[in-house]
């Protein structure tokens, strides 16, 4: 969304340049839109997982749930199909071990995600940081 407040301007360059001495200081940190549209450079520990990549993605750590949820249910339904368990002779279909190796990356990613940003959470509660939202610098 297109914003031409000049005060927002002025705090995202005084925010900008803020950051790039934090960068040049050796700090880590990411520059990011708060939820309330501001700009804030979160160190890494308080960003937990990036909600803004390209094409849509997960937003929100109950989302993330949801699709790791998902993604555990296909694992389930690839193995029972690799095993044979639904096929009319009984024969194993290995090929299905494929979608089901991939799953478990997805599930594997998932959690990763969810309990990065569940420490993320608490750090920025601790410290007073906003939430990060998923729009576009």
């Amino acid at each position: 969304m297109f914003n031409n407040n000049p005060e927002r301007a002025a705090r995202d360059e005084e925010m900008w340049q803020w950051h790039k001495q934090a960068l040049a200081a050796g700090q880590q940190r990411v520059l990011s839109r708060t939820m309330s549209g501001e700009l804030y450079s979160y160190a890494k520990d308080e960003i937990g997982f990036r909600r803004n990549g390209p094409g849509n993605g997960v937003s929100t750590l109950g989302g993330l749930f949801v699709v790791t949820a998902v993604m555990a249910a296909f694992g389930i339904l690839t193995t029972v199909m690799a095993v044979g368990v639904w096929s009319p002779d009984g024969e194993p279909a290995w090929g299905f071990l494929v979608l089901t190796l991939f799953s478990a990356a997805m599930v594997w990613w998932g959690l990763r995600c969810a309990t990065s940003e569940i420490k993320a959470k608490k750090i920025r509660e601790q410290r007073g940081v906003p939430t990060p939202s998923g729009a576009p610098l």
